[in-house]
């Protein structure tokens, strides 16, 4: 990576790092009022997962050696578990076939 190019970079994550709490307060007020249906509420809920937990959106058709991989976008109900009523585990292969915990 260039110089140049990683400079362009940080700019960004510097830009991020300080709009963060912004960005945080505007996903839970959209999930709270409620959104016009259901395909944004859906993203809505994506963004929160993603900003809460830094997962990767992912997206369709993604495999990494023959091995289906997931993210944000692209979990399903079998990645999901509640092991008490006070919590949810998500569990599925991530980028590169890691496993994610």
């Amino acid at each position: 990576m260039t110089t140049d190019r990683k400079e362009r970079k940080f700019s960004r994550v510097r830009q991020l790092i300080r709009e963060w709490e912004r960005i945080g307060k505007k996903i839970r007020g959209d999930i709270i009022r409620g959104m016009p249906d259901r395909e944004w509420q859906d993203a809505a809920i994506c963004a929160l997962l993603i900003y809460t937990t830094a997962m990767r959106p992912g997206r369709e058709g993604n495999a990494t050696g023959g091995v289906e991989t997931y993210g944000a976008t692209t979990l399903n109900k079998s990645h999901i578990h509640f092991p008490n009523n006070a919590s949810v585990r998500l569990r599925f292969l991530g980028k590169k076939a890691v496993e994610q915990d």
